[in-house]
């Protein structure tokens, strides 16, 4: 569960989540002058390209202190008006707002509240929107009629971050550095590792998971409205032995409302998985550790159930995805893509050994890298060298 500022969580939450413009194409004078496929900026930091976190200024960090100090004394206006200040002093940094929403709803203003958590949503609905359904210093609301106020809002803030996704290239990057991962022992993979989505027709991208930084692969329907990603647990690596995947689990994630299924969980270890999908859904392939046949299966509503047949080899709509004890390897063939009124090819490519992804224009320009600079990759990324 998240805590608001009364119980010190969402500080912690918002330095290592938060500060970052949430990338929405909206359009404007820097997106009408580029030609599509839209160039990111130079710097990863730019306004609407942050995907690693940053720290908050100081001085909102400091009202932001000092609005927790009056939540604790239970004193209300003065922590909102401490909050209000901290939001002014750093419009990027969200934390505040989530602390403000909590303020109204422990002070009965409810309607507040609901005002701040959907300000909030419409902002950053990804990684926020989580956030607001799990602060417990919101749970007043639940009892109350304004309860349903609140999650139209969610729902609403959920269609208008996906609904240009459907089109958009998808991508995994990492947040953050990586856990480095020893050559023996059974690792916890904390990678820091999200999807996101570039927009090609405003040169901006946004996040599209918040799984705590455990996304590790994911693969797309042939229409580009669903994904099936594969959610971290540990690797277990023995001396002499191939390594094993342990405490794997999968989630679909339907687009253009980002709504998320139910959390599918890989029952057995298993020395690699393959993803693949085509008109009748997910599927599955999952090989033991021990060398025995491979186990196919496809994704029905909550489980996985056991599959006779392979889907045929992969297409450019919906490539085969393996992950293993190396991660996902860089994909030997580009990707074509069509949005945003534009045709452009992407492709894994290695930066002096750092996974990056490359765009290609199919009439005239040069290729873009997109600027991320602790990694990325098309359905995933290799696992940190030994």
């Amino acid at each position: 569960m998240i805590a608001c500022a009364g119980q010190g969580g969402a500080v912690v939450l918002a330095l290592w989540l938060a500060r970052a413009e949430p990338a929405l194409a909206t359009g404007g004078p820097a997106a009408a002058a580029c030609v599509c496929p839209c160039p990111p900026p130079s710097s990863p930091g730019a306004a609407g390209h942050a995907i690693e976190s940053a720290p908050p200024r100081p001085e909102a960090f400091d009202f932001n202190r000092l609005g927790r100090q009056h939540y604790r004394a239970r004193s209300w206006s003065e922590a909102v008006a401490a909050y209000r200040q901290a939001l002014a002093a750093d419009p990027k940094w969200r934390a505040p707002q989530l602390n403000l929403a909590c303020a109204h709803a422990q002070a009965e203003r409810f309607a507040d509240a609901v005002k701040e958590a959907r300000a909030l949503a419409q902002a950053a609905y990804v990684p926020w929107g989580r956030a607001i359904e799990e602060a417990v210093d919101l749970a007043p609301l639940r009892i109350r009629p304004e309860r349903h106020d609140l999650l139209s809002a969610l729902a609403e803030a959920g269609r208008a971050w996906g609904a240009a996704l459907p089109s958009s290239m998808l991508f995994v990057a990492r947040t953050s550095a990586p856990v480095k991962l020893p050559t023996t022992g059974v690792l916890w993979l904390g990678l820091g590792q999200e999807i996101f989505a570039y927009l090609a027709g405003s040169g901006t991208w946004r996040q599209l998971t918040n799984e705590d930084g455990r996304v590790l692969a994911f693969v797309r329907s042939p229409d580009g409205r669903r994904l099936l990603y594969v959610r971290a647990g540990k690797l277990v690596r023995q001396p002499g032995r191939p390594d094993v995947l342990r405490g794997l689990s999968l989630r679909e994630l339907e687009l253009s409302s980002m709504t998320l299924g139910p959390v599918v969980s890989l029952s057995a270890d298993v020395k690699r998985i393959e993803l693949s999908s085509d008109a009748r859904g997910f599927h599955l392939r999952s090989s033991p550790p021990d060398d025995g046949p491979a186990t196919t299966w496809r994704l029905g509503g909550t489980a996985l159930i056991p599959a006779t047949q392979w889907p045929p080899e992969a297409s450019a709509a919906a490539p085969r995805v393996r992950l293993d004890g190396l991660g996902v390897l860089p994909q030997r063939q580009a990707t074509t893509i069509a949005s945003d009124g534009c045709a452009y090819r992407a492709r894994d490519r290695l930066d002096q050994g750092l996974p990056s992804v490359e765009i290609l224009p199919t009439g005239k320009g040069r290729p873009l890298r997109l600027p991320v600079r602790l990694g990325a990759g098309l359905f995933g990324l290799p696992f940190p060298k030994r």
